[in-house]
């Protein structure tokens, strides 16, 4: 039992432990125990899942706040600071802010083609990306054949590492699916106003962006169908103070309907 492989991931990675929703009619339970069979890659009793997929769409998260998101054909990166040895090459990058955890011009040259495009805010880009790129604020969108982008606030609140004004987050549909990369921010107001999506992908580190705590609430007025933790416990990628158990946050969600997936880093 063998499931296809996207040309993507012939390049690349051989970690095979997935959480899909659905899987060609195969229940869930028996695919996910097939994966790990196969991979023999994650030990007993550790629940976390090197890829989420959804029909022929995949997710992966490389550590901290870096993301690939693919069906195989179209690969999208969101804040690639953290990279494999040798990434597939972008046909988006969508990157939150200046800080240097997101926004590493030198990785950005790793995974660029000429006719990448770049979604960005302004303070990013002139820290030397260069190509195609393009600003966004919040409330602003770009439309393309397969992808959405429209981004929306993110910011902190009583504390001043993340001014209004200074990041965004995405809201990205692609292939008929709203994914939410929420960025650095913490819980704010108009959080309340994102509707209809099928992932959100929230930081719990705390001191910089949200708590554990407050990302549950986060997602309670979101509603989500999944939630998955991000920038937590970063120390190998040289950020510190972040640390945070993802399980508290599946606890705080029980009987909301929201499904908390903890994703392994791949980097």
């Amino acid at each position: 039992m063998k499931a296809a492989i996207s040309k993507s991931e012939k390049r690349r990675f051989s970690r095979t432990k997935r959480w899909p929703l659905t899987n060609r009619g195969i229940p869930l339970v028996i695919s996910i125990l097939a994966a790990i069979i196969i991979a023999g890659c994650v030990q007993s009793g550790d629940d976390r899942v090197d890829e989420m997929r959804f029909d022929d769409m995949f997710v992966r998260w490389f550590g901290h706040a870096s993301f690939e998101l693919s069906d195989g054909d179209t690969i999208i990166y969101v804040d690639p600071y953290v990279l494999p040895q040798t990434p597939a090459k972008a046909d988006y990058i969508l990157i939150t802010h200046d800080h240097f955890d997101h926004c590493n011009p030198g990785n950005v040259s790793k995974i660029q083609l000429n006719d990448t495009t770049i979604i960005t805010t302004f303070a990013c880009i002139e820290k030397g990306l260069a190509g195609k790129t393009n600003t966004i604020k919040p409330r602003e969108f770009f439309e393309y054949d397969n992808l959405r982008v429209e981004a929306v606030p993110a910011y902190n609140i009583g504390k001043d590492y993340h001014p209004e004004g200074s990041g965004i987050g995405f809201l990205a549909t692609f292939k008929g699916r709203k994914f939410y990369f929420a960025g650095d921010t913490d819980r704010i107001p108009e959080m309340a106003n994102i509707t209809g999506v099928y992932a959100a992908f929230l930081p719990i580190g705390g001191k910089y962006t949200m708590s554990v705590e407050e990302a549950a609430e986060a997602a309670k007025m979101i509603k989500p169908k999944v939630v998955v933790p991000m920038h937590y416990n970063s120390e190998k990628y040289g950020i510190e103070g972040i640390n945070a158990n993802p399980e508290d946050l599946k606890k705080l969600l029980e009987g909301t309907g929201i499904e908390v997936v903890v994703m392994a880093p791949f980097v």
